[in-house]
């Protein structure tokens, strides 16, 4: 859902603020068609005019329902016998369609107009404030809401936005008094208790804030944000194992404002559109779960609709569910791709994303029909030539790599910018394929031409003197390092260098070497992120678990979604020891990727069998891994359910699963997995829980 649609305060983001709302295709009209006043005496009379909507490139059921509303209330508006509540029913029942498709302005205007026929309503100024307060403009909505409020005090959304107003604007004496007065009206008011543990964690009162959110969180369980106040209030209370815990579990989902003329809008949406909208916004705003339930909402109005299917697999990728995401780009051509009148650039982008998918998944030959079929949809793009040219080279069929870059090159150097590359670097792919046919002068003319059109690229150089020491001219090489590296200075194509320098000193077994390197470059450049992945993945390799966790913390500090860098840090704490630490950061990696299977496996091994007691969590631990089982039932899950089920007592089932285990390795090679096998075995016959020797054991090394 977008986030004026479902966050139970406004979320005061930015890009929500100042971006114009409403779908790209749909443009508010210049020019004022549904007038709210006419000839005759009416409760219409004198009031704005309702801006219209250019609806020519809408869906069908959007365009129908819009229109048809629309029209409803131009003919109770004719009507000389309506009343002024049945047109100020009109007017808000249109202004609550324009905000679920999003067209805030036109629904302002309803409001207003209902507001003004019918003033004793208070529905009228409480939408048209909410409106207010999701687009930044506060003052107006504490004036719409206390107009709400005069009409119905007992009306407890007003009561509730009013007060998170309030808190907003610093005013913290206005906004306990609402909140205080929503518990009078709601005792079980979740929303108001964590009002009021923010206001008291704002004043520096801990032990209060901790008392209204555990009692909040008591109330609305799913309102996971509140484990990560608690948290915080905790940490600063001195309590860093309570602090830890509830940081684990922390998630996205705020306490809900029970709002009966806001909550129903989604059930009126009739078009694809307002779910590809809300999946966009759910994308942007991490919540990758909601974008891919927006996106199958989408696909459930209008099957055919390749930006649904594109959102999907985005969502779907992001959870960790590569299965998924490729699943979904699969039916998306399926579906799509002989469709008529589906824009042939909107075909191309489910081919390349499917293309890239099966590429990521080292797939490559099944990659690389769908590139030549993109050709052949949109011949006239050049950016798919080099695409599909590029593939080629990669899989060793070099002449005809070498055709396609002749032709872009032939087609000019307009063309070839408008792909978004660059002659020099087209030549420079071409020169590549040279020297890997062993068309030497070839080479050398096409990587001096590229020179000559880009002299300044030092890294183009650098390319140059590898093509050089291969070809056996090793003088020549050096002379292009000494320009590069004249060149380059400081830059980050210099740095990048050194950071593949120092892959390759790691990868001969110099991890000294590789650390020093790397350290000099982030002495330089602090923030060049690839170094310090880099480093910590040389000293995690190295033993050095501590400085690993801290660099990619630090990585983590500036880009909190970075997968590779989360994994790292969990990875980097289980092996140095620090159990408990790593139970709050996998917490958090699976939040962001709940589908990625080996995550929530090491998740069920460290829950159910941590050599520290804190961490242990058997009833946590079995129901993640049964969820797991039910989608992936291999020895590896079984396994991991076993240790869940004997960490929870049920040692009964472990032993059924781990007997199953032994069964289906009875005659295998594998001594090392059935005396492993057998160990636990034994332990279970005990009724002992599995304590693991290692990090290395919970990571499945």
């Amino acid at each position: 859902m977008s986030c004026w649609m479902s966050c139970g305060k406004s979320c005061g983001k930015a890009s929500h603020r100042s971006r114009p709302r409403g779908w790209r295709w749909l443009a508010l009209a210049a020019f004022p068609v549904l007038a709210a006043c006419g000839p005759r005496q009416s409760p219409g009379r004198d009031l704005p005019p309702v801006p219209a909507l250019d609806l020519t490139a809408a869906e069908a059921g959007a365009r129908e329902q819009l229109e048809g509303e629309r029209q409803a209330l131009v003919m109770l508006l004719a009507d000389r016998k309506a009343t002024a509540p049945e047109v100020a029913e009109a007017f808000g029942d249109l202004g609550l369609l324009y905000i679920t498709y999003e067209f805030l302005d036109a629904a302002q205007v309803c409001f207003s107009n209902a507001s003004k026929i019918a003033p004793e309503d208070y529905r009228w100024p409480y939408l048209g404030a909410y409106l207010h307060k999701v687009r930044g403009r506060l003052p107006q909505a504490v004036e719409g809401f206390e107009e709400a409020l005069r009409g119905s005090p007992e009306f407890l959304p007003a009561r509730l936005r009013l007060g998170q107003i309030r808190a907003e604007q610093g005013e913290a004496t206005l906004a306990r008094e609402q909140f205080e007065k929503a518990l009078e009206l709601e005792p079980d008011c979740a929303p108001a208790y964590q009002g009021l543990g923010e206001l008291a964690a704002a004043a520096g009162d801990d032990r209060a804030a901790v008392e209204a959110y555990s009692q909040a969180l008591d109330l609305d369980p799913r309102a996971t944000a509140l484990h990560y106040l608690l948290g915080l209030s905790y940490r600063n209370l001195g309590d860093l194992e309570k602090a830890q815990l509830h940081l684990a579990q922390r998630g996205e989902v705020a306490t809900r404002i029970p709002d009966p003329l806001l909550n129903p809008l989604a059930s009126r949406a009739a078009s694809s559109q307002f779910y590809l909208v809300q999946g966009a916004e759910a994308l942007e705003a991490g919540d990758f779960s909601g974008a891919a339930a927006a996106y199958r909402q989408a696909l459930e109005k209008a099957p055919q609709t390749p930006a649904a299917f594109r959102g999907l697999s985005t969502a779907l990728l992001a959870l960790g569910d590569a299965g998924g995401a490729l699943q979904a780009l699969e039916e998306g051509v399926a579906v799509c791709l002989d469709l008529e009148g589906t824009p042939p650039l909107e075909k191309v982008q489910l081919l390349v994303l499917l293309a890239d998918r099966l590429e990521a998944l080292g797939r490559s030959e099944e990659a690389l029909p769908h590139l030549l079929r993109t050709l052949e949809l949109a011949p006239e793009q050049p950016l798919l030539r080099l695409r599909l040219a590029n593939a080629l080279a990669r899989r060793g069929r070099l002449e005809e790599a070498v055709e396609l870059y002749s032709q872009l090159l032939e087609a000019g150097a307009q063309s070839v910018s408008s792909g978004g590359g660059s002659r020099s670097r087209v030549l420079e792919k071409r020169a590549t394929a040279y020297v890997n046919l062993g068309r030497r002068e070839e080479a050398r003319a096409d990587f001096q031409q590229a020179l000559r059109e880009a002299p300044e690229d030092g890294r183009l150089r650098l390319r140059y003197a590898e093509a050089l020491d291969f070809l056996g001219d090793p003088e020549g090489a050096r002379e292009q390092r000494r320009q590069a590296s004249a060149q380059l200075k400081n830059s980050p194509q210099r740095f990048g260098l050194m950071v593949d320098s120092a892959r390759e000193l790691a990868a001969s077994g110099d991890l000294v070497g590789a650390e020093a390197k790397l350290r000099e470059v982030l002495a330089q450049a602090p923030d060049f992120r690839e170094a310090r992945l880099g480093l910590a993945t040389v000293l995690g390799n190295g033993g050095q678990y501590g400085g690993a966790a801290e660099e990619f913390r630090q990585v983590l500090g500036e880009a909190p979604g970075h997968v590779a860098a989360r994994r790292g840090l969990v990875e980097a704490l289980i092996l140095g020891g620090d159990f408990l630490g790593a139970r709050v950061e996998l917490a958090e990696a699976v939040r962001r990727r709940p589908r990625d299977l080996e995550l929530a496996l090491i998740q069920v091994r460290l829950l159910a069998s941590a050599p520290d007691p804190r961490v242990r969590d058997g009833s946590l631990a079995r129901e993640i891994a049964l969820r797991i089982v039910e989608d992936h039932r291999t020895p590896e899950t079984l396994l991991a359910l076993a240790l869940a089920h004997a960490e929870a007592g049920g040692f009964s089932e472990s032993l059924a699963i781990v007997a199953e285990l032994l069964e289906s390795a009875e005659g295998g090679g594998d001594a090392v997995r059935r005396a492993g096998l057998e160990a636990r075995q034994r332990s279970f016959e005990v009724r002992s829980p599995w304590t693991a020797a290692s990090g290395e054991e919970l990571l499945g090394l």
